[in-house]
């Protein structure tokens, strides 16, 4: 199982499975990265799963230790939305990552929505945007930095001038980098405490 089969014990209620399979508490796991029914019922919102729920997730390689998961499910518990937030653990280099992406866009009975991407495919992500069939906006920060931590599968009619190549139905893609904005942050905030500091 491990990390990588995490998604389908979660997913086994959206596509019609009678049951899926947790261990009791995280000590009488009988395999590696089996989830507690604690955790599929509380961080994975178990119970709300159907048909119906919206996916996104975090890929990276490592992801187990992403904070993501928790962040989003809760918000999206707090505002009750059908939708789950997933870690995709997504190992190798561009070819692995792009056949992850390409299957899943291939699929879009997934009902996937959108990613956030982080350590080591961040490049890969900006390069699968660029040559990716699904066309649509891209941010500056993400096209001239080479990176991009954010992907988001829209529906309904993208912007101009994407809405002359994109299909009535077809889904369209929004890239973005949203990393300087947390590197911003820290810094300012770091000038205001040492101003603070100041005699």
């Amino acid at each position: 199982m491990g990390g990588s089969g995490l998604i389908t014990r979660l997913l086994a209620k959206k596509f019609g499975a009678f049951a899926t399979f947790a261990s009791i508490d995280e000590q009488s796991a009988t395999a590696p990265g089996q989830l507690s029914i604690a955790t599929v019922k509380g961080l994975y919102r178990y119970d709300i799963i159907g048909a119906h729920t919206e996916l996104y997730g975090v890929i990276g390689d490592p992801v187990g230790h992403s904070l993501s998961p928790a962040i989003h499910n809760a918000c999206f518990a707090e505002q009750g939305m059908n939708k789950l937030y997933l870690p995709l653990h997504v190992q190798g280099e561009r070819k692995q990552f792009n056949k992850f992406l390409n299957a899943v866009v291939a699929r879009s009975w997934l009902d996937f929505h959108g990613f956030s991407v982080t350590i080591p495919h961040k490049e890969n992500a900006l390069l699968w945007a660029l040559r990716s069939k699904l066309s649509g906006p891209m941010d500056a920060v993400a096209h001239f930095g080479g990176a991009a931590n954010t992907l988001v599968i829209e529906r309904g009619t993208p912007p101009p001038p994407w809405d002359r190549c994109t299909k009535p139905g077809q889904p369209w893609l929004r890239t973005h980098n949203t990393d300087w904005m947390g590197a911003l942050e820290a810094i300012v905030q770091g000038m205001v405490s040492r101003r603070k500091a100041w005699p």
